[in-house]
């Protein structure tokens, strides 16, 4: 495996790579790696965990209420995350590498609303995440959950919303609220003691209901 560092041009060619996949142009880079990335051009070098790729699924309805929801988008899924592991390994001699499908995830507030695959591979020295969703990847952005990660990438343009741009400037990591139920809480509480180990020296600011929700083991 390549251990090299990754760089805002390589995220800019896996986007590619998944446009083309996907046969979209409703295909982008969000949250963490484009956070940390952009933040090491200012001397913040943090290590990217991963590369969460958000990809429309036309036919994906937007309301889900159950796991036979997906039905009319799983097939399309799965092939167009088969054609993604493929395309990033094109003329690449010796690539290998996997797609790992992760089943539709029931909680006590209904289903989450997305599709998962985890793609590893010997040529990226992190995993790939792709995440299929029923809206558009771009207007998600204001729905993430801290303010320092609402910033997505294109082929060709970084975008961030102007929280994003603020905390990224002065150093604020601010919890944007937008809980929609039990299971999105606890995925954000654990994001922020991510962030809080990786982002040490920043100021943490509106985060109490999180750190007042108990944490609930997976």
């Amino acid at each position: 495996m390549i251990m090299r560092e990754l760089d805002l041009g390589d995220l800019q060619m896996v986007v590619r790579d998944a446009r083309f996949a996907f046969k979209t142009d409703h295909a982008i880079i969000g949250g963490g790696a484009v956070r940390d990335l952009l933040l090491s051009q200012s001397g913040l070098h943090r290590r990217v965990k991963d590369i969460d790729v958000f990809v429309r699924l036309d036919g994906m309805p937007i309301a889900i209420t159950s796991p036979a929801d997906f039905a009319p988008v799983a097939g399309a899924f799965k092939e167009g995350c088969e054609r993604f592991l493929g395309s990033l390994g094109m003329f690449i001699e010796g690539f290998e590498g996997t797609v790992e499908f992760r089943p539709v995830e029931e909680t006590e507030s209904g289903v989450n609303p997305f599709c998962f695959a985890r793609i590893m591979t010997n040529e990226w020295p992190v995993p790939i995440e792709v995440i299929g969703i029923g809206g558009d990847p771009v207007d998600e952005i204001v729905d993430y959950d801290f303010n320092i990660s609402q910033c997505i990438l294109t082929p060709r343009s970084t975008l961030m919303t102007p929280a994003c741009a603020a905390g990224h400037r002065n150093h604020v990591v601010e919890f944007m609220g937008g809980i929609r139920d039990e299971a999105s809480l606890q995925r954000s509480k654990r994001r922020l003691a991510r962030l809080r180990d990786k982002y040490s020296d920043f100021e943490f600011t509106n985060c109490q209901i999180l750190d007042a929700t108990p944490e609930i083991q997976k």
